[in-house]
């Protein structure tokens, strides 16, 4: 590109997300080495790669140097600068060429004490003293407005941030009479996802509603979360679960092992359909987030954008959540942990009623809103491309 275009037309910066896209740097540096047009075309040019997740499987490492030559034509001069072992990691490459960033402050300093498994990495990053400057990624609040439903997709409207929970209700009584009361397992008014269990619909006065969405891997804590389920929902307290997901086939087969048990206060929606996902967060009075590791964490945002209070296992990006103040956060990521903060707060809701959390749902919501939409997290951007240029 830089042998045939204008020097004006260069870009400023060049912003690499994630680890297939960290090569580019190697690629502009092996260009503009053996290319004087190019050379000359982006001189002023700057990378920035963002780690969006450091975790084993996630920065997609080539196995040898071997492979590495093979599959991108580079020197080996260039690729041996992101050795970890026998392997060629993207992301040391990108470290030589371009500025390292990830998605929340406290994620970049578990990579770089090695807090978090990365198969190797943090300890390179570390051996080479690396910096990672950490930006939590941003919500696009519009799609997702409880005020509109035709952005939420939420049968009835409502306005956390001022306290109306009045269309939270309704679009719950929506969900336990047209989704989650009993159907033969393995169907669901959904097509897209299969249903195991169901909801009761109860006389007053009414359970807590827990909910959890998101991808069914290890890395999510539900093995976690399943134990905590199984020790609840073996009390006699007023509380019923709501699970969506799919993902590895054994912690699929566990929760709908537990759905099936614990029929009329549990269920189990496995797959995905973005409307009931939504419906499934926005229908419960509290969200659990028991990561082992989360980078950066969009559902606890969801789930403070619908009214929803979260309760997370307190890592890298879910520490966003302010303890008892947005939500709950709780250590270390144990069942035990996990069970005494929900069996806490479902006591409290069955004393006095969830109202009295009202005060939190609206201020979670606004905090959100306030700092962590694009427009706010934007210029935590603008001020890092400014310092790199």
């Amino acid at each position: 590109y830089g042998d045939t275009c204008h020097e004006s037309e260069a870009p400023d910066i060049i912003h690499c997300q994630d680890a297939t896209a960290s090569l580019v740097p190697s690629f502009l540096l092996h260009k503009t080495q053996i290319s004087p047009q190019s050379k000359k075309f982006y001189a002023r040019t700057k990378c920035i790669v963002t780690i969006h997740n450091a975790g084993p499987g996630y920065h997609h490492e080539f196995k040898s140097l071997k492979d590495a030559l093979n599959y991108t034509s580079l020197p080996e001069e260039i690729l041996e600068h992101g050795l970890c072992g026998k392997c060629i990691e993207p992301f040391l490459l990108a470290s030589e060429n371009a500025t390292l960033t990830t998605v929340s402050p406290q994620y970049a300093d578990e990579i770089l004490s090695g807090e978090v498994q990365t198969a190797g990495l943090s300890e390179e990053f570390s051996r080479r003293k690396i910096k990672i400057t950490g930006i939590t990624n941003g919500i696009s609040i519009d799609r997702y407005d409880p005020r509109d439903t035709t952005c939420s997709l939420l049968p009835a409207s409502y306005d956390p941030a001022r306290s109306d929970l009045w269309g939270k209700y309704e679009s719950r009584a929506v969900f336990l009479n047209e989704y989650a009361s009993y159907k033969p397992d393995g169907s669901s008014a959904d097509e897209h996802v299969e249903q195991y269990g169901y909801i009761d619909i109860p006389d007053e006065p009414h359970p807590v509603y827990i909910g959890y969405h998101s991808r069914l891997v290890h890395q999510k804590g539900i093995d976690v979360l399943a134990k905590a389920m199984e020790k609840l929902l073996s009390t006699d307290l007023p509380v019923r679960f709501m699970v969506m997901g799919q993902g590895q086939p054994e912690l699929e087969k566990e929760l709908l092992s537990l759905a099936l048990r614990f029929e009329g206060k549990c269920v189990f929606f496995k797959g995905y359909d973005k409307m009931l996902s939504r419906l499934v967060i926005a229908s419960s009075d509290i969200a659990v987030f028991p990561s082992y590791f989360e980078p950066c964490g969009l559902e606890d945002f969801i789930a403070q954008i619908f009214g929803t209070i979260p309760v997370a296992h307190a890592t890298g990006g879910l520490c966003k959540i302010k303890d008892e103040e947005t939500g709950f956060l709780y250590k270390p990521n144990t069942p035990e942990a996990l069970l005494g903060v929900l069996t806490s707060l479902v006591t409290i809701c069955n004393r006095a009623g969830t109202d009295i959390f009202k005060g939190m749902i609206s201020h979670a919501a606004r905090y959100v809103s306030e700092n962590y939409s694009w427009e706010c997290v934007a210029k935590k951007y603008e001020e890092l491309y400014r310092s790199v240029l």
